[in-house]
């Protein structure tokens, strides 16, 4: 985790996994996820009662505005 970014969230709700790693992330705007590391989830999940899971397409560092419409 990078030192820019505080995540906020309910975590003694969350259930997570006991043999992988897990990214919370949270949608932005183009403008500023052009200023931050960006994770480009699949369109396909799984969904459940409680939570939305997808994999890992991508992983962006500062993209420019290009890279994000095309990712």
């Amino acid at each position: 985790m990078t030192g820019d970014v505080l995540p906020c969230f309910d975590a003694p709700t969350m259930v997570l996994p006991e043999n992988t790693s897990c990214i919370i992330t949270v949608p932005f705007t183009l403008h500023t996820a052009s200023n931050h590391g960006v994770i480009v989830a699949s369109k396909i999940g799984i969904l459940n009662k409680t939570s939305y899971v997808s994999l890992v397409n991508n992983l962006l560092q500062k993209p420019t505005m290009e890279e994000l419409v095309k990712n």
